[in-house]
């Protein structure tokens, strides 16, 4: 995924923009730049469905901060949404042993389709973070014995 990319989709989404919109595009476009994966997942129409991408954290090596936008599909289009996660963790878990972050409990919706996709979800322990509480999502190599590399 490349900045061109985000910006085509940019295009794409309805003309009436507000602050928050321009916020997450702004944030996105930054993320990108700073992480070693980023791909997007479309439908068969080629109109993009989600962006997930990795940042490596410096500490942590083997470890990628991994992210995920969604662009609101409907809910059949999820299952689409899991599969494309499924495919990505596993190219991004050849660089990275482990891929983590953590998540808003309001962004229940996301931790659905990462838990569904395989990654662990820490609900019971709610981590403390600088803008509130969080609940921790996972994938370890290990935690995908059918992966192969």
């Amino acid at each position: 995924m490349t900045a061109a990319d985000l910006a085509t989709t940019a295009e794409t989404w309805p003309e009436q923009r507000d602050e928050e919109l321009e916020s997450v595009l702004e944030t996105l476009l930054e993320v990108c730049v700073l992480s070693s994966h980023a791909w997007t997942a479309t439908d068969l129409s080629n109109r993009p469905l989600a962006f997930m991408g990795a940042v490596p954290i410096p500490e942590m090596p083997d470890t990628g901060h991994v992210w995920l936008v969604v662009l609101g599909p409907e809910e059949d289009e999820r299952s689409a949404v899991v599969e494309a996660i499924k495919v990505v963790a596993d190219k991004m878990l050849v660089d990275f042993r482990r891929l983590e972050n953590l998540v808003r409990p309001e962004d229940s919706s996301a931790v659905e389709l990462l838990r569904r996709a395989g990654f662990s979800v820490d609900h019971d322990e709610w981590a403390g973070h600088m803008d509130g509480r969080h609940c921790r999502v996972w994938l370890e190599e290990v935690c995908r014995p059918d992966l192969v590399h």
